[in-house]
């Protein structure tokens, strides 16, 4: 049995999304509420044995009624690496309150 032809006509094109524009390129807004808009994203490549090695302390570190992750470990360490050479700036995204 042959395929009918496909038409699209009946679909409408949407307007795609400006992002606000900043003054420096990857600059992002400044805070506007969640956590994934207030944070700066960064992927790290990293060995198996330090992936293994992260896992094992924040296991290690976690308790039944506070777990630590592996992200925890890296915000850490990136916070005393930064106190360590006299820059003075939180590493921890903290998402904006909304007023109730």
């Amino acid at each position: 049995m042959a395929k009918s032809k496909i038409s699209y006509d009946n679909l409408a094109v949407l307007p795609q999304r400006k992002e606000p524009e900043t003054d420096l390129a990857g600059e992002r807004p400044a805070g506007q509420g969640t956590l994934k808009e207030v944070s700066w994203h960064t992927l790290v490549y990293h060995s198996e044995e330090s992936a293994k090695a992260i896992a094992q302390l924040a296991l290690e570190q976690s308790s039944v009624k506070h777990k630590v992750r592996s992200h925890d470990i890296w915000i850490e360490a990136m916070q005393a690496y930064l106190d360590k050479h006299g820059i003075m700036v939180d590493v921890r995204a903290k998402p904006k309150r909304r007023k109730s």
